[in-house]
């Protein structure tokens, strides 16, 4: 609830890594200070869920499995108001001159021993690097926690990758869309009016579009079994009818012998 999110196009605009990471903050920092937007989070659209096979090294496991890897700000899970089970979430000192840490959902927690504390263990990512997990967040999907992956969560801050022409901004508004939008365009203008600012739409409308495919199935299935209930119906008075007209006579002959009128509609 009360949850906009907009995307931002870099495109044409001379920005790399860390001028963007720039923006992101100064960004940021412009939309909370707006009365009635309680938090913001951006993300690199580069960086959204990519499976991969880390390894998990503790003292007493070392095995390979999928995980999603995410990589977030340090809003991200308190615009999204994803609590923290364990540990601690990302801040300022988490860049690249720090040691590489994340945070695990606790579906990739649970894949640790039971008498091993994630807190301090490492996982060795695809591409070798070694990261701390220094949090657990509680899981969040869509589909349910069933169809949930294990993710590993990683600071914006602390990615070497180059950054995609995209990034997504979430914030926690009390106001409407229409002020939402109007919000963001007006920021983001005075960062840099050569930005492209579009797709501003409540997380309720994302999730609708989001699970459009499958409400299209069930309408097209639903709509045909309605027409063969009706049928059914239709088919079912039929027969009933028939057989009433074939028996009819035989029925006033039970209730002229005696036999209740109810016990015979029976």
């Amino acid at each position: 609830d009360h949850m906009w999110r907009a995307d931002i196009n870099f495109a044409g605009a001379a920005y790399n890594r860390d001028s963007q990471l720039a923006v992101y903050r100064q960004l940021s920092a412009a939309l909370t200070a707006v009365p009635g937007i309680e938090s913001v989070s951006i993300i690199n659209n580069a960086m959204g869920l990519d499976g991969t096979n880390d390894t998990i090294q503790t003292s007493s496991t070392n095995v390979s499995l999928p995980v999603a890897r995410r990589v977030i700000d340090e809003g991200y899970f308190r615009t999204l108001q994803v609590p923290l089970m364990a540990g601690r979430n990302f801040d300022a000192r988490d860049d690249l001159n720090s040691a590489p840490v994340g945070i695990i959902n606790q579906k990739m927690a649970l894949m640790f021993p039971r008498t091993e504390n994630p807190i301090g263990q490492r996982i060795r990512t695809a591409d070798g690097t070694a990261v701390e997990i220094v949090g657990v967040a509680r899981t969040i999907d869509p589909r349910g926690v069933k169809y949930a992956p294990a993710v590993l969560y990683r600071p914006l801050n602390q990615t070497q990758r180059a950054l995609s022409n995209t990034a997504t901004v979430t914030m926690r508004f009390s106001g409407t869309g229409v002020a939402a939008s109007r919000i963001v365009h007006d920021k983001v203008s005075e960062l840099d009016p050569s930005l492209l600012v579009y797709n501003v739409m409540s997380l309720d409308d994302e999730l609708e579009r989001h699970f459009l495919p499958i409400k299209i199935a069930g309408y097209a299935i639903g709509i045909p079994g309605l027409f063969a209930l009706l049928l059914g119906i239709v088919g079912t008075y039929g027969i009933m009818a028939t057989l009433v007209a074939q028996r009819r006579q035989e029925v006033g002959i039970r209730i002229a012998l005696g036999a209740h009128p109810s016990a015979a509609v029976r």
